[in-house]
């Protein structure tokens, strides 16, 4: 079992010694990683845990993620030391009484304690390199106010071309992030589909486009020398140069442990402050 936090977060306050103490009583082996950008050591041991346990926000979790290397036997355990947090969906108020059922992990899954949340990711492949992506693919031009140019075909015919600051692909658990704020729509995370979110094209009709499982799209770009551009993998810069991008949904996912009770929509209504009557 491997514990990563946020480094902001102190290992020594009462909380994480509770944790400890737990897990020490227990006979748990167990790791502890709280430094940023992961030492080689910390990236071995994460490739290898069974069970991830996360205290953070969702940039801790994108963090890890890009690290896990066998998406099949890997389980997260996402708490929430952030602010906002959509991943990061386990209050730290319920994240103890979450941990003691993960040392009974088995039990607690056929006794409907727990959960297994698999979240749908992206591959985005060009000529020399591939991504998965839990959160979104963003495409902006490094050129503040200049736009770029794009074009997009969908399963191999052309469908539009136009300009704007940028483009965002999102998986569902992406939906809640920038492509929310562009505009985009929010699905719900277990539906397998990804959105096509233009960031203020230049045209009154355009508008974000969920696909299907079945699809696959292709964004070519205009060339590199006009416009230079950054490509962005779940926050991450990549300084990759391409002319062409495809997407698709991918057959890995990710799972994440959660309370089996979790609703998805009660936590979309509390962070997003859906109950709060304003009239």
């Amino acid at each position: 079992m491997i514990l990563i936090k946020n480094q902001k977060i102190s290992f020594n306050n009462e909380y994480f010694k509770k944790i400890k103490k737990f897990l020490l009583d227990k006979k748990v082996k167990f790791e502890l990683i709280d430094s940023y950008p992961f030492e080689n050591a910390n990236i071995e041991k994460i490739q290898q845990a069974k069970v991830i346990i996360v205290f953070g926000g969702d940039g801790t979790i994108l963090n890890t993620f890009k690290h896990v290397k066998n998406l099949r036997e890997t389980l997260i355990v996402p708490i929430n030391f952030g602010k906002l947090g959509y991943i990061t969906s386990i209050p730290k108020e319920a994240s103890f009484a979450v941990i003691e059922k993960v040392i009974e992990l088995e039990d607690n899954l056929k006794n409907d304690n727990l959960k297994i949340d698999e979240r749908h990711l992206i591959e985005v492949q060009n000529k020399k390199k591939k991504h998965l992506v839990l959160n979104e693919l963003i495409v902006t031009g490094l050129k503040q106010g200049k736009p770029i140019r794009f074009e997009v075909s969908i399963n191999g015919k052309n469908l539009i071309q136009f300009k704007g600051d940028g483009i965002i692909v999102a998986t569902p658990t992406g939906s809640t992030a920038y492509n929310l704020s562009a505009g985009g729509p929010i699905l719900a995370p277990n539906i397998e589909a990804f959105i096509l979110t233009p960031i203020s094209p230049h045209s009154l009709n355009l508008k974000p486009i969920v696909m299907s499982k079945f699809d696959e799209i292709k964004v070519i770009f205009e060339n590199e020398h006009e416009n230079q551009k950054a490509i962005i993998v779940d926050g991450e810069k990549s300084d990759e140069k391409v002319d062409s991008l495809v997407c698709r949904i991918s057959r890995k996912k990710l799972s994440f442990i959660k309370p089996y009770l979790e609703n998805h929509f009660e936590t979309l209504k509390h962070k997003l402050f859906w109950s709060k009557n304003n009239y």
